[in-house]
């Protein structure tokens, strides 16, 4: 664990970030849940817990009706534009800080209360 000071600059809203990494996807979405429901559930005090772990470990299957979105003028793109902004959001550009070698990614995404998907 490393903990660094407060630096200057944009919020992005919350006063504690918590990065957990490791060469393992599967490793690091386990320990990524089993940190945030133990935040959630156990620890009082803190308030609007989440993760931005990606949904790549979730399988999506969208069933289209072409013909209804060809009618409302929706692009087969339009859908799969709109389902990675559900799930990973869109990549709008690159960072380096100066303290880095290291790009970072910038991506625009839904808030958590926006990311609501009906199953039929």
């Amino acid at each position: 664990m490393k903990l660094l000071p407060r630096r200057e600059g944009p919020s992005f809203g919350s006063p504690i970030e918590l990065g957990i990494f490791g060469d393992n996807e599967a490793a690091v979405a386990r320990t990524t849940e089993m940190i945030e429901q133990y935040m959630k559930n156990d620890v009082i005090g803190l308030a609007n817990i989440r993760s931005t772990l990606p949904y790549s470990l979730i399988e999506w299957r969208v069933d289209v009706d072409k013909q209804k979105a060809a009618q409302l003028g929706v692009s087969i793109s339009d859908i799969g534009a709109l389902v990675q902004m559900l799930t990973n959001g869109f990549k709008v550009g690159e960072y380096r800080p100066d303290d880095s070698k290291d790009e970072i990614e910038i991506r625009a995404r839904f808030s958590c209360s926006d990311e609501i998907i009906e199953r039929s």
